[in-house]
């Protein structure tokens, strides 16, 4: 059996095996820390887009640094 990409269009009917994906979680460019707080959600895309993303503006709760993560 192949593994196919996460993004390809699966038929259902044919495999019905689990798909596992790995995620990690961001973290500071500067002190490493995985903690943030977001002050401002933006969605993206335009009413009727497939575009669920959004983009995070936060801070580190460490230290302080902004950044923006894009959430898809």
């Amino acid at each position: 059996m192949s593994r196919q990409d996460a993004t390809d269009d699966q038929d259902d009917s044919q495999d019905d095996s689990p798909v596992y994906l790995t995620l990690t979680r961001p973290r500071c460019p500067d002190c490493g820390c995985p903690e943030f707080h977001a002050y401002r959600t933006v969605k993206n895309g335009m009413e009727g887009s497939d575009d669920d993303s959004k983009t995070r503006y936060s801070y580190c709760l460490k230290c302080k640094r902004r950044v923006v993560i894009v959430v898809e």
